[in-house]
């Protein structure tokens, strides 16, 4: 018989709750560690819904789909905060470019968008990263080191083994004099 009974609870038969124990009517309370990790789950989830109808997403998501999170933190964990500023800005397109100083319109009004090392072209991330011939000798190095994927931009701004060299090579412009020692 009780091994009858056994069966049916395995099945998902029940006893009626009338026939249980006091104790054994209510149900089982929750792990608290399970409870913080359905929390967090959810926290996450809802951030990075968040994240993906942000106006930053766009343009950020070029490089990472990811939120920015705990790979982010542990890649920027070693260089200074002027050259963590700087790299975010790279990646999210929001620096002290031409191209951005001009869609802003930053002090003077009558900024231009082209590029002030080569005056040739747009000075946009990309144009600054992998175009500009005025920084060909600073930008050897980088194609040296990684060959084809110095001329990958996502690569060169979300790789974790290419940050010392991106700024390096930033330093190496002098185009951020504030970048400090690499």
């Amino acid at each position: 018989m009780a091994d009858t009974e056994a069966k049916k609870a395995a099945a998902g038969d029940a006893s009626p709750s009338a026939q249980l124990p006091k104790y054994l009517r209510s149900p089982i309370p929750r792990s608290i560690v399970a409870l913080r990790q359905a929390h967090h789950a959810d926290l996450k989830a809802r951030a990075a819904l968040l994240w993906q109808q942000s106006p930053r997403y766009a343009r950020y998501s070029a490089f990472d789909k990811r939120l920015p999170g705990p790979g982010y933190l542990k890649t920027v964990a070693n260089i200074s905060r002027a050259q963590a500023s700087i790299y975010f800005q790279l990646r999210s397109g929001h620096v002290a470019l031409n191209q951005y100083l001009h869609r802003i319109a930053h002090d003077d009004e009558r900024v231009s968008a082209t590029c002030s090392a080569c005056n040739i072209s747009t000075e946009s991330v990309h144009h600054f990263m992998l175009e500009c011939p005025a920084y060909r000798r600073e930008r050897h190095h980088l194609e040296r080191l990684w060959r084809h994927r110095a001329l990958d931009l996502r690569f060169l701004l979300s790789s974790r083994d290419a940050l010392t060299s991106v700024l390096q090579y930033i330093k190496a412009t002098g185009r951020f004099p504030h970048l400090g020692e690499v």
